[in-house]
């Protein structure tokens, strides 16, 4: 990823032992502005990036080395997934380039090459919008995050019922010979791959492990951490059954649909 001209000075986040991010020392006051703020550690964290990090400017060590035009470098996690992000900020969006550095990561990099082409045609900002696939680099348009996804405010689960609606309107949505409603998935939804916006719609990402499964899954893998089990399964139930009037499907087995979706949580 990076040579030696056009060298910068480049911070390691977290640390320099075990670094999450690269970040160009130019831009190490607009970090916090790509930064996950789900949950009590999420906006902590974008407290001390946005207050305190840049003061500690001076005494951070660094590398001197070149982005490639890059503000910042997201190195991954030990996911099996082994894929990086290059970021540029802009004014009111985010230029991203996810690529592979093992071989295997470039099937789920082309996976979500795929989807995103797919459902950029309805050009809304729910979800990234594609720009290009080329040599094992995927290149896409992505939102700015104006406040993490909270799945225990109602209007945050509504926006993601709205969003998932949108999302699998361009999927066919089948009933199998078990009378289990089945439809393209997300596969990996979590608070950690949506939020909303600056638009306040609810941007959703990450689509690497995308999957056929029952419908309401996706609402399952959102909600299943955030709430006590009975609780849990009453919003996952009224909200399931939104979902699906939005989707005109009124006619199916609501038990048996719940029951198929918790077996694969």
């Amino acid at each position: 990823m990076m040579n030696h001209i056009n060298k910068q000075k480049i911070i390691y986040f977290p640390n320099s032992q075990n670094p999450r991010w690269l970040v160009r020392s130019d831009k190490i006051g607009e970090f916090w502005r790509i930064l996950p703020r789900n949950g009590f550690r999420g906006k902590v964290k974008s407290v001390f990036v946005r207050i305190i990090f840049p003061k500690l400017r001076s005494l951070l060590p660094y590398v001197n080395s070149e982005m490639l035009g890059a503000h910042f470098l997201y190195l991954g996690v030990d996911d099996g997934k082994q894929t990086q992000l290059s970021i540029i900020l802009k004014k009111n969006f985010l230029v991203i380039e996810k690529f592979c550095i093992c071989k295997n990561s470039y099937v789920f990099i082309s996976k979500e090459a795929e989807i995103l082409k797919k459902i950029s045609v309805s050009r809304t900002s729910n979800f990234p919008q594609f720009i290009s696939f080329e040599q094992g680099k995927l290149k896409y348009y992505g939102a700015i995050q104006k406040v993490g996804f909270t799945p225990k405010i109602k209007n945050h689960r509504k926006k993601l019922i709205d969003a998932l609606a949108h999302f699998y309107r361009h999927f066919p949505i089948s009933m199998n010979d078990e009378g289990i409603l089945t439809c393209m998935s997300h596969g990996d939804l979590n608070k950690w791959n949506m939020f909303i916006d600056k638009n306040n719609k609810l941007h959703i990402f990450d689509f690497e492990t995308t999957r056929e499964a029952p419908l309401g899954f996706d609402l399952a893998t959102s909600y299943v951490n955030e709430f006590n089990y009975t609780y849990f399964l009453t919003v996952l139930r009224e909200d399931f059954i939104i979902l699906a009037s939005l989707l005109d499907f009124y006619d199916f087995q609501i038990e048996l649909q719940m029951q198929k979706i918790l077996e694969m949580i």
